[in-house]
């Protein structure tokens, strides 16, 4: 998370408050999270990374590639995920160590 901190301090130094929070909680959020707490989601609930996708209105093989590590959710993905999914954003995260 060193990455993280520098990153949201040097946006900071830019003069650009706001912009600095909502980025550092996205950089946050979208390097937390679970491919495997989501695939667990999806098993509970009799779903599949097509069924997630048509429910998000994306493609199906940007959830397969997010079920595998590959890539992670946008900020607006990954809340748009919690709201269909109705759970917690902390049941799609992994605990910071």
């Amino acid at each position: 998370m060193q990455g993280d901190a520098t990153r949201c301090t040097m946006l900071g130094e830019a003069g650009k408050v706001a912009a600095v929070a909502v980025t550092c909680e996205a950089i946050s959020v979208t390097r937390r999270f679970s491919p495997k707490k989501l695939s667990k989601l999806l098993n509970e609930r009799g779903w599949n990374a097509a069924r997630l996708a048509g429910e998000l209105g994306i493609r199906e093989q940007t959830v397969t590639n997010w079920l595998a590590g590959d890539n992670r959710p946008s900020l607006d993905a990954f809340l748009d995920m919690v709201d269909k999914l109705k759970v917690s954003e902390a049941d799609l995260l992994d605990r910071i160590s």
